[in-house]
């Protein structure tokens, strides 16, 4: 990453408002994108990033996304797609795109666009920026986080997002049928099925 390099700099709205040097936006703490890439194995493992202590934000933490902040004028894919390449050296890959979501912190503030693939391939890590890589499932993670090991807030945020998401997406493939869709108790900790024959027949899963 170059200290010099433009980025795109945004309001609280998401909309665009001009750009910056990447210092500035790291000094002023201006709003700005970037691309959040979570990369599973077919077992469901995340692909986990050490992050070198030289980085301009959170050095030395573990990330659970690769990406990197959007530059002047760049397409969220297309951004997406490079960060993939440069830092893990995957490529050739469908991206799914999730959604956007902000995050602000004494440190950040940012739009996030996240995305996710499945890729079994070779990695190719981008030692100028990881460290190490590591395959960590969804209970390490968790465990993780409670330990107080150093994960990047906001790659902590985009991941419980997107967790439920593609949860609810296996469950789908595993026991839907035509008419049905699933929802998500959080207060209770469950996920709830729901025909379309009746609305009060349901059955559920627990997330426990």
């Amino acid at each position: 990453e170059s200290s010099h390099e433009k980025v795109q700099i945004v309001d609280e709205s998401n909309k665009p408002t001009g750009s910056a040097l990447r210092y500035i936006m790291r000094k002023e703490n201006l709003i700005h994108r970037s691309s959040n890439i979570y990369i599973f194995d077919s077992k469901k493992q995340l692909y986990v990033q050490k992050r070198v202590l030289i980085k301009d934000y959170c050095p030395g933490y573990y990330t659970l996304c690769t990406g990197g902040v959007m530059q002047e004028g760049e397409d969220p894919l297309e951004s997406a797609q490079r960060e993939a390449e440069e830092e893990m050296g995957v490529k050739g890959v469908k991206l799914i795109f999730h959604q956007t979501f902000f995050y602000q912190s004494a440190d950040t503030r940012c739009w996030g666009y996240l995305f996710s693939c499945q890729y079994d391939g070779e990695i190719t890590r981008q030692e100028e920026e990881v460290a190490a890589v590591e395959m960590w499932n969804n209970e390490e993670i968790l465990s993780k986080e409670k330990e107080g090991i150093k994960i990047t807030p906001d790659s902590l945020v985009g991941y419980k997002l997107i967790a439920d998401k593609l949860f609810v997406q296996s469950l789908i493939s595993l026991f839907a049928f035509p008419g049905s869709y699933f929802t998500i108790d959080k207060q209770h900790d469950l996920c709830l099925l729901y025909t379309s024959d009746a609305a009060d027949e349901r059955s559920s899963v627990d997330l426990g």
